[in-house]
């Protein structure tokens, strides 16, 4: 009898788990697009540093893509949320680095009170 409800405690979790990853694919979504433009920017602007380095651009577009790379250079085209984080793929590893650093705190505490 006890194993049949481990077995439907476990589905349980297995089903709650899995709606929970299904609630937050979307939200996590701004991430992995934050992450594909900056790594896009960063390609971009190495391919313009190489063909000035080659010297591939005429006069008006050297200027150009200097003034470019100056202005990529001083602003960070990437995502934060109020400042304080950076939207990028790694904002989900660090969401789930909080959320089981939570949980072994609590269970810690369910330790101390019911020895």
């Amino acid at each position: 009898m006890s194993i049949i409800k481990d077995d439907v405690q476990l589905s349980f979790y297995i089903m709650y788990v899995g709606f929970s990853i299904g609630i937050m694919l979307p939200l996590f979504a701004p991430c992995m697009l934050g992450d594909q433009v900056h790594n896009e920017v960063r390609r971009l602007r190495e391919l313009i540093a190489s063909r000035l380095y080659e010297n591939q651009l005429d006069k008006a577009s050297r200027g150009m893509a200097r003034a470019l790379l100056a202005w990529t250079e001083t602003r960070d085209l990437s995502f934060s949320l109020l400042r304080m984080l950076d939207i990028d793929i790694s904002l989900p590893f660090k969401f789930v680095g909080l959320l089981v650093t939570y949980l072994i705190i609590l269970l810690q505490f369910q330790k101390v009170i019911n020895p």
